[in-house]
Order: structure tokens, then sequence, then C-alpha cells
């Protein structure tokens, strides 16, 4: 049987429930003064590698020679930007005027669609199931689709898809003439290449690397004066530098090596050395360079010139660009700025929690970047700082040996 509780008992209760979530609380709160009330904020130790860099404006230095064209201004480009070409291959053909490069392209759009007609006349008569050029259609058509679909052009889909379009108007249209609209297309192409006047070609002098893009540094940054170049001039050639000649075509780019004309912050050339080899950062690729001049700093800058013997296809299109110049790779452990102590005997270093006490542990900062240090990290000295070890980040009154009841 169970006894009902009196009120004074159901009281008695109560209230020591209520102690004990006071003492609970108590607990929590005490812990709290001592860990948080005195403002102890923490983190883990841990291991990065970080570069040390600077972020550079510059120019790139090769071997270049602008190609003129005299034909015109109008121009269509043969050889792609970057392309490598021989000696004597055609990169460019200008026009007097704008109708005569238009009447060139729809020369030479009618001139594919002819090919595309001829080989069809060559198949129709031994080709003529609609169902099979049905098939082929709807295959290209799919195949188009799903080049579309990957971002890729799908130029041999569509090539088959209007092959087989022609092909089955020939099956289908009744007294479809394919040989007189071949015959139209050709008079209308040669009244094209009339139009056209024919152009004027623009061919490399020398093998090399085509750029379609020119600029007023031709011929004036020169790459066998490259190494005399010092700050103050190449700041006033930036300024200076002129308009590109409307008869420019292009240019063609020789050799295998090239300069980076670096333009750093007199505070960070401290570091660097010539005769050293360093990393440079462009926007989609990197490649070591060895600085081979420092300039006279002024306004600020000091010229750094590194020689590069890669990739001079990458810097077929680029001039003016910035770099990172990567000085160095350290690794180490990564401790917030916030965490770094001087003791009052000078030393630098950090509060870390062993046990139940704040341990001050000396630090040897290897690099500082904006909102860290990277300091050397010893796995072999069981005395020092840990990997994941627990740092402080801020305290009141900290002393190496205080007590923390956490």
């Amino acid at each position: 049987m169970v006894r009902k509780l009196s009120g004074s008992e159901k009281t008695a209760i109560v209230l020591t429930a209520f102690v004990m979530l006071l003492m609970v609380l108590a607990l929590v709160i005490g812990r709290s003064v001592i860990a948080g009330g005195n403002h102890i904020t923490t983190t883990v130790v841990e291991y990065d590698t970080v570069r040390d860099t600077a972020e550079a404006e510059g120019l790139v230095i090769r071997q270049e020679k602008a190609l003129s064209a005299s034909g015109g201004q109008y121009g269509l480009l043969l050889a792609a930007d970057g392309e490598k070409v021989a000696q004597g291959d055609e990169v460019a053909l200008r026009f007097s005027t704008e109708s005569q490069l238009a009447a060139h392209r729809e020369a030479q759009r009618l001139k594919e669609e002819i090919e595309r007609l001829r080989e069809v006349k060559a198949t129709a008569g031994r080709d003529s199931d609609l169902t099979g050029v049905n098939e082929r259609l709807y295959e290209s058509l799919l195949g188009l689709s799903a080049a579309a679909e990957r971002g890729s052009a799908g130029d041999i889909y569509a090539d088959r898809a209007l092959d087989a379009i022609v092909l089955r108007n020939c099956i289908l249209v009744e007294n479809y003439d394919i040989s007189a609209r071949i015959t139209a297309l050709e008079n209308e192409y040669d009244r094209l290449v009339r139009a056209a006047g024919g152009g004027s070609y623009v061919r490399a002098p020398s093998a090399g690397y085509y750029s379609a893009a020119s600029d007023g540094y031709v011929g004036r940054l020169l790459y066998s004066k490259a190494e005399q170049l010092d700050t103050a001039e190449l700041l006033e050639l930036r300024r200076s530098v002129g308009a590109v000649s409307p008869d420019t075509a292009g240019t063609l780019i020789f050799g295998y090596e090239w300069y980076y004309a670096a333009l750093l912050a007199e505070a960070d050339v401290k570091t660097l050395r010539e005769g050293r080899t360093y990393a440079l950062s462009f926007a989609d690729f990197e490649v070591n360079g060895t600085l081979v001049r420092m300039g006279t700093p002024a306004e600020g800058k000091v010229l750094c010139l590194f020689y590069i013997n890669t990739r001079l296809e990458r810097a077929v299109s680029m001039r003016e660009v910035s770099a990172e110049i990567v000085f160095d790779t350290v690794s180490g452990y990564r401790i917030p700025k916030a965490s770094l102590r001087v003791s009052a005997e000078g030393k630098r270093g950090v509060y870390v929690i062993r046990g139940q006490r704040c341990v001050f542990m000396e630090v040897d900062i290897l690099l500082e970047k904006d909102n860290y240090y990277v300091v050397r990290a010893d796995l072999t000295d069981n005395s020092g700082l840990y990997l994941y070890d627990t740092l402080v980040l801020s305290g009141k009154d900290l002393y190496d040996g205080m007590v923390i009841n956490n």
C-alpha cells in the first residue's frame, strides 16, 4: 500500500530538489568564474605549411616583333591566339573595307556548304533509305545536345546533322535538284570572292607564338636590354606607353625565355637575394624564376627582374600582370596573434593548459601573417609546445603555474 505524502513532506522534497539545483548551478557558475569569469578563452595548436609571399605588379618582357598589315585595318585571324606557327605561315588576313571582310566571311560559309552538298550528292544515289537517314539525324542531334551539356563545341555532330538534313531533302522533296543548288551556290561564291578582292595575307617572318594582341610596349620594352632596366625607368615607361598603330596585325613572340619585371614595395624586398630562384604564382599557372636584378628604390617601389626559361606559351597574351612572389615556404605550429605573450624576462611565448595549470611556453617565430604566427615546431622536444595543445587566447592576470579548475 502506497502512503500518501503529507503537505509538509511534499514541501521538504521540493525544497531539497531546489537546493540541489542551486548546488549544480553554483558548481557550473563557479567553473565559469574560474575559467570564464577570468576571461580565459582557448583554442588548439595546429600544424601548418604557409607561404611567405608578397603581391607584385609587373610587366612581361619577351623577344617579340609587331606584325604590320598594309592591306587595311579590317582583319580576320587565321591563327589562334597563342598558337605556335612556322616561318611563312598565314596568321591573319586584312581588308581595306568592312564590306570586303563581310563578303569574305560569307564566301567562306558558302564554300563549306558547297563542300557538304557535294559530299551528300556523292552518297545520295546509294543512300536513299529514309529510316536510316532519320536515325543518323536523331543520333547527331543527341550528340550535339550532349556536347552542349558538357560545354564542348560539338562541331562534328552539327556537321553530321546538316548532312542528314540535306540528304533527307533529296529523298523527300519532289524534284529536289541538288546539282542545281550546288551550281547556284558556286555562282554566289564566285561573286563574293570578287567582292572581297582577295585581301592581304599577314605571314609569320619566323617561327614562334602568334598573339592577336599588341601594345605600345612592343619596340620599347626590349628583351635585350631588360637587365639594364631600373625602377624609375620602368615606372616612367608604364606611365608613357603609347597607343597601338591600326596597321598592327598582332605580335610574333619567339625564343623560349622571358622576364617578369616585378614592382614590389620597398618593405617587401628585404629578404630577396639576387641569384636565388623563387616561385612566381600568376592567375592560372606558376613558374620558377631566377632573380637576376634588383633595381634602385623609387617612389616606394623596387624593380625585381626574374628570368624564366619555361612556359613561354602561357605568357604569350600577358603584359601588365600581377603575380604573387613566394619568398619562402614555412612549416610549423600556427598560433593566433592574440595568444602571444611576453614574460617578465622579455621572452616571447604562449600559455597552454596542461592538466589544471597554465604553463608558459617559449616560441620561436618563423613567419608573421596578418592575424597569426607560424612558430618553430620541434616534434622531438617533449618539454615544448605540443600539437593540439590547449592554447590560451585571452585571460586575466595569467602567470606560469596558475591553477585552472576545469
